[in-house]
C-alpha cells in the first residue's frame, strides 16, 4: 500500500503554508517570546548575581501594601517618578504575585515597542530603501521580542526600560508623519517614566535648528507632561518640591559614587574614571554633540535628509549620549541599541556587525549584574568604543558624505 503525497489534503496544506508562511513564522516567534517571558517572570533569585526586585521593587510594593496608595504616594516610596510608582502602589490591591505583574507590564511594553518598530519601518518603506521583503517586516519586528537585551531587561531583571522606549519610538513615528504635537506628547510621556528618555533630546534639538517642523513651544510639552504626572502625589499630600525634584535626586545619587561610571562600558572606564572628572565629562559630551550639530547642519544645507537619515541621526545621537555622558548605568543604552537594531535589520546591513557587537557588550554587562560574571569592564569599554567608532564612520559615509555625493550627481544631470 502506498501513500500518495499528492492528495487534496497535502495540496491544501502546502498551499496554505506557502501563502501564509510569514504569518506562521510570526505566530511561532510570538508564542516563543511569550513562553520565554513566562519562564523568566517568576525568577527573583539568581545565584551569584544581584536582584533589583528583591532589594528595591518588592520592598517598595510591601510598603505600599502597608501604607496604601494615598499614604505611599504621600511618603514618596522608591526613586521612580509618579506614574510607575502608581503602578507599584496598585499591585497589592490585586493580590497577585508582584514579580509576575511587574514582568507582565514590562512585557506588554516590549510588544508595544515591537509594534512601534513595525509602524516606523512600514512608514519608511513607502519613502525609501529597505533591505527586507515587505511581507516579512512583521516577522523581523517580532524577532526583536526575543533579543536577549529585551527579554533579560523586562522578564528577568524586572526593569521598565521598554516603557519609555516604546513612547520614544512612537514619538519618532509621529515626527516622521509630521504630527509634531503628538510626537512631543509621546516624548513627554516617555520622560515621565524614565529620565533616560533625554538621550533622544539632542536629535529633536538638531531637528528644531535645521527644520521648520518643530517650534520651541513643542519642547514645553515635556515639562507640562512631567507637571501633570506629578499631581496625584501632591494631591495625596507629598511636598511639590519633593515630587518634581525626583529626577534631580536620581542625578545626585548617580554622582555620589567615586567613579564616573561603575557599571556602563562608556569611554571613561578606559581612563579618567574618577568622579573628579565628572564636569570634564559633561563638557566633553556637550562638545561632541556640538560638533555633531555643526557637521550635520553643514551637509543638511546641501540636501534635506530622508526619514531614514533622520532615523539614523536619532540612533547615532542617542548612542553618542550614552558613550560620552558620565554616570551611565547598566541599561542606559537600551534605547540607542533598539534604534540601531532597526537600522541594521531593515535599512543598513553595513552596520549589522557593530550593532551585534553592541548587543554582545550589553549582554556581558547584564551578565555581570544578573549572574555575577567576572568580566573586565575596561575590555568591554574598549569594545564598545570600537563599535561606536565603526557606526560613526558609517553614519558619516552614508548620511553625510552620501548626501553630498547625491547632490553632486544631481547637479551633473
Amino acid at each position: 500500500m502506498t501513500i500518495d503525497g499528492n492528495n487534496i489534503f497535502d495540496k491544501i496544506i502546502r498551499h496554505f503554508v506557502k501563502k501564509k508562511l510569514d504569518w506562521i513564522a510570526f505566530a511561532f516567534f510570538a508564542v516563543l517570546s511569550i513562553w520565554i517571558r513566562l519562564s523568566y517572570a517568576p525568577v527573583t533569585d539568581i545565584e551569584g548575581g544581584l536582584s533589583d526586585y528583591n532589594t528595591s521593587l518588592l520592598p517598595w510594593v510591601r510598603e505600599y501594601s502597608q501604607l496604601g496608595i494615598v499614604g505611599g504616594l504621600a511618603k514618596g516610596i522608591g526613586n521612580y517618578y509618579i506614574p510607575y510608582n502608581l503602578f507599584l502602589a496598585i499591585i497589592p490591591l490585586t493580590g497577585r504575585n508582584p514579580a509576575m505583574l511587574i514582568a507582565a507590564v514590562s512585557a506588554l511594553f516590549d510588544y508595544l515597542t515591537v509594534f512601534a518598530i513595525y509602524k516606523i519601518v512600514k512608514l519608511l518603506m513607502t519613502r525609501g530603501i529597505v533591505s527586507i521583503r515587505p511581507q516579512y517586516v512583521k516577522v523581523a519586528s517580532i524577532l526583536f521580542s526575543i533579543m536577549p537585551v529585551m527579554v533579560l531587561n523586562s522578564s528577568l531583571w524586572k526593569q521598565c526600560d521598554s516603557i519609555y522606549t516604546s513612547f520614544v519610538l512612537f514619538s519618532l513615528y509621529y515626527f516622521f508623519r509630521n504630527k509634531t504635537n503628538i510626537s512631543f506628547i509621546f516624548l513627554g510621556i516617555a520622560f515621565c517614566f524614565k529620565l533616560q528618555s533625554i538621550f533622544i533630546i539632542p536629535f529633536f534639538l538638531i531637528a528644531y535648528l535645521l527644520t521648520d517642523k518643530i517650534s520651541i513651544v513643542h519642547f514645553l510639552y515635556i515639562p507640562l507632561c512631567y507637571f501633570i504626572a506629578g499631581i496625584p502625589a501632591i494631591v495625596c499630600g507629598r511636598n511639590a518640591l519633593s515630587v518634581y525634584g525626583i529626577y534631580f535626586g536620581q542625578v545626585s545619587d548617580n554622582q555620589s559614587t567615586k567613579l564616573i561610571s561603575e557599571s556602563f562600558p562608556g569611554i571613561y572606564n578606559i581612563g579618567l574614571s574618577s568622579s573628579l572628572f565628572n564636569n570634564l565629562a559633561i563638557l566633553i559630551a556637550i562638545s561632541v554633540m556640538a560638533i555633531v550639530l555643526l557637521v550635520v547642519s553643514k551637509y543638511y544645507i546641501l540636501k534635506e535628509f530622508s526619514e531614514f537619515e533622520w532615523l539614523y541621526l536619532a540612533g547615532f545621537s542617542a548612542l553618542t549620549c550614552v558613550e560620552f555622558l558620565p554616570n551611565m548605568h547598566d541599561r542606559y543604552d537600551y534605547l540607542p541599541i533598539m534604534i540601531m537594531t532597526i537600522i541594521a535589520v531593515f535599512f543598513r546591513k553595513e552596520v549589522i556587525i557593530p550593532t551585534l557587537g553592541l548587543h554582545l557588550v550589553s549582554a556581558c554587562v547584564y551578565g555581570r549584574f544578573l549572574f555575577g560574571y567576572d568580566i573586565d569592564m575596561r575590555v568591554l569599554s574598549v569594545a564598545y568604543l570600537v563599535f561606536y567608532i565603526w557606526i560613526s564612520f558609517d553614519f558619516i559615509e552614508k548620511v553625510l558624505i552620501g548626501s553630498r555625493k547625491e547632490v553632486l550627481v544631481n547637479e551633473k544631470k
